[in-house]
Order: structure tokens, then sequence, then C-alpha cells
């Protein structure tokens, strides 16, 4: 079979290697779509903290079941499936507890461990989510939905309140579909024009474009004075986070999704004063049914993330036009 090896930052080439044999547990499975993530592209640049090389890359994946062990999950022969991108010890004291988004050890398709770019993968069952209805590009998004549908959890969003999502990529277009489906009120902001006009598109309440605005007055405006219920940090810059604890109401909740190796600061007054939750959100965990139904019972649109669609071959192309500017939302390569 094919596989697409990230040999080194700035170098990704095709290999030809033998087709995978599942061991006990596992199924084997046709890779029909791969979500490219940023995790992706920063691997491609080499500024991704976490991934060794040689890698394959993709942990967004949709796939068709070709073999597979006798299971009560309804993964069997051709069948679509998403997969939970994770791999936890299950045995340090955050997979004691059941967070094991949070693993000690955790280890992540594509980035400790090779992941889909490539014809065929064999992975544990348990990893397997099963849809009759949704295309195997649909599937393959779930993945970063998962992210932003944990994220909204972690925020303990409730009906009618206000949501300010701080940028309109990936992540925080996925959590400001899971949050409209629950019935909040979204609030998108963004410096980029084309990102907000896609956040109009799937149907954010409120835009505010902080290229050249205020964006404190401008949230405090659309909040009368309150300041939003819920902050959902998916930028990933000390900025943007320290800015958070700002727009967050008095009681509020702030949730960092975005990730930086950079130091924050903000007043402890202002954490103290208005009593906030401020919590961090990785990965995804439990998240997957929940995103399974949404999708299927079109409250959220996975395919309505992705702005370009490439054949597996021109995938080596892909990283390199896109290393310095990445998509407007999300490229998925096709493997079918």
């Amino acid at each position: 079979m094919k596989e697409l090896v990230l040999q080194a930052p700035g170098k990704i080439e095709f290999r030809q290697v033998p087709d995978p044999k599942p061991a006990p547990g596992q199924a084997l499975l046709k890779v029909e779509a791969v979500g490219i993530c940023g995790t992706d592209f920063h691997a491609y640049q080499g500024d991704q903290p976490f991934v060794s090389y040689p890698r394959v890359l993709g942990h967004e994946l949709g796939c068709r079941v070709v073999e597979a062990p006798q299971n009560d999950r309804g993964v069997e022969p051709g069948v679509l499936v998403t997969v939970e991108p994770l791999k936890p010890c299950g045995h340090c004291y955050p997979c004691s507890i059941g967070k094991y988004n949070c693993c000690r050890n955790l280890q992540v398709l594509g980035v400790h461990t090779d992941g889909g770019l490539r014809e065929y993968i064999c992975l544990p069952v348990d990893m397997l989510y099963p849809s009759k209805t949704l295309t195997a590009e649909e599937l393959a998004v779930c993945e970063p939905l998962s992210i932003g549908l944990h994220a909204v959890r972690r925020a303990g969003l409730k009906a009618g309140e206000a949501i300010c999502i701080l940028g309109a990529g990936p992540i925080g277009l996925a959590a400001m579909q899971v949050a409209k489906a629950k019935g909040a009120r979204t609030i998108v902001c963004d410096i980029r024009a084309d990102r907000l006009s896609m956040a109009r598109r799937l149907g954010a309440a409120e835009l505010v474009n902080a290229s050249g605005r205020d964006l404190i007055d401008a949230v405090m405006t659309l909040t009368a004075g309150e300041g939003a219920a819920v902050v959902l940090e998916a930028v990933g810059r000390p900025e943007t986070i320290e800015e958070a604890v700002e727009l967050v109401a008095a009681g509020g909740r702030v949730v960092v999704v975005g990730l930086t190796d950079s130091q924050i600061y903000f007043k402890a007054s202002v954490f103290v004063r208005k009593e906030l939750d401020f919590l961090g959100s990785r990965n995804s965990r439990g998240a997957f049914p929940e995103v399974l139904r949404l999708a299927e019972a079109r409250e959220v649109n996975p395919s309505a993330l992705i702005t370009e669609r490439v054949p597996f071959a021109d995938a080596p192309a892909l990283f390199a036009r896109h290393a310095e500017h990445p998509p407007l939302c999300k490229a998925v390569v096709e493997l079918v």
C-alpha cells in the first residue's frame, strides 16, 4: 500500500509498504478521507513540539471497515466509521478518574504514533464509531467537532446564555455549531473577514471583526455591558487569552482551547472580583456519540467546515501550499 511520510520538517513523500495485518481486537480499515489539522501543518513546518520524525500524519479519519472481530459496537465490514484518535495508558491518575484525554502517557494518532495518511490502517475496535448516514468526509470532520463539543461541555453552557468565541478557525466554528445547537447566543470574533463570513453562513448570531476595532468595547455593547457568560478562546495567543478574562461576565467561565507555550498575565483582582471559572480543554472525552447524534440529526454540519478537497496524490502539494498560509477552514484529503 501507499502511505505519505513526513520524513523531516518540510520533507514529505510517498512510500510503498506492506498492507497491515490486524492484531487481535483490531479492525482493518480502508482510509477514505483525512482532515488536515493545524497540528499537521505545524508538524510540516517543524514547530509542533509533540511530533517526532519520520511520521505518518493524520488523526481526523473517515474509514470503511474491511475486516473486524466480533463486537457490540456495530463495527462490521462495509460500514463507515470515524476514529477517536487517542490511545491512553489506562493506568495514570487522569486515566483512573476517567480523564483519559489528559493521560500522562497519551499517544495520539499522527502525532506520537503513525496516523491515517495511508491507504489502510489497523486500529482497536473501541476507537471506532460507526454511522449509517454520514459520508467519509463528514466522519473525518467529526474529530474537530468532538473538540468543540468537549470545550462547550467544559463551559457548562446553557440554552439562552451568550458565548463569545475568539477565533473562527475549525475549532472555533465547530464549537459555535455545537453552542448554537444547544440554544446559546453565539458571538464570534476574528480578524479575518472571510472566516467571519463563514461563521455567519453557519448561523452565528453576532460577528465582531477585531481588526481595527476595540474587541472589548464591541462585546460589551452586544451584551449590554455585562460580558458573555462564557468566553471560549480558540486562537492560542496570550493576548486573546488575557482578553477573555476581560470579556467574560462576572460569575462566568473562560475555556481555553488554543495552545501556546507563552506565559499569560491578567489581574488577580479581576479574576477574584468576577469569581471566574478558568478552564483548559484538551482533545475530547466521551464526545463522539453525541457528535454523531448531532451530525446525523443535522443539528451540526460537518461538511460545511470543509473548504478544500484534494486527492491523495496531491497531498504533498497541499502541505507546501499551506505551510505559511493555512486554509480558510478545513482541508480534506480524499483517498477514494
